[in-house]
């Protein structure tokens, strides 16, 4: 059983022409959920959201950002996928119902 934490708002962004998608995280939100810069994670496409799953030895990680951290996806995988610039996306943190930290989060359009 999975339990919706925390949700989200942004607005797509851009960086060198390609679309961008920029999680930042303070302090205070990285101990609510759970997780620590350097943390690792996968991340995947499936049924039009994106779903970045913590894991050890991940492809991607939180990168240091100021006192918080940064999770960030760009160019051709957005742009393949349909995200573009100014779409606004939800973005949804889940837990394990026995797990004290956030295990992943979602990301996908506003209808």
């Amino acid at each position: 059983m999975t339990i919706l934490i925390n949700t989200m708002t942004l607005t797509v962004g851009e960086n060198k022409s390609e679309p961008r998608i920029w999680v930042e995280l303070t302090k205070e939100k990285m101990q609510s959920l759970g997780v620590q810069v350097g943390d690792r994670f996968n991340r995947v496409l499936t049924d039009g959201k994106i779903h970045f799953g913590f894991i050890n030895g991940g492809k991607y990680k939180l990168c240091k950002k100021g006192d918080g951290a940064v999770a960030d996806t760009n160019g051709k995988f957005l742009t393949k996928n349909g995200f573009k610039k100014g779409d606004v996306v939800t973005v949804q943190f889940f837990r394990l119902f026995e797990s004290n930290r956030v295990n992943y989060f979602t990301i996908s359009k506003v209808a």
